[in-house]
Formats: structure tokens, C-alpha cells, sequence
């Protein structure tokens, strides 16, 4: 389910966050429950994650 979320990310405009929980995946895969919150208006360019463990 992870790499569903991550290329979902990637398409969907956030290819930095997908690449951050690609280098960080053997750390997420361990997790029982994940949640991401992400903002995309035009004039924000930040990004929030929430991770639930």
C-alpha cells in the first residue's frame, strides 16, 4: 500500500514527498497506521505529514 501512496503522490504534484518517504521507506514500512495531510494551495508551497504510530 505504501508504494500505491507514493506514486499517487508523485502524480498528484508532489514528487518531493514521494521521494522523502522513498528514502525513508524502510523506517514507514514498519508503521501499523500512517496518516498524510497535505495542502496544496497555489501560494503555499509547504506540506504537512502526520504520522500516527
Amino acid at each position: 500500500m505504501l508504494p500505491d501512496a507514493m506514486l499517487r503522490l508523485r502524480n498528484n504534484g508532489f514528487s518531493i514527498l514521494s521521494l522523502a518517504m522513498k528514502v525513508k521507506y524502510a523506517q514507514l514500512v514498519t508503521l501499523s497506521n500512517m496518516t498524510i495531510f497535505v495542502s496544496k494551495p497555489l501560494y503555499i508551497y509547504k506540506f504537512y505529514i502526520c504520522i500516527y504510530v
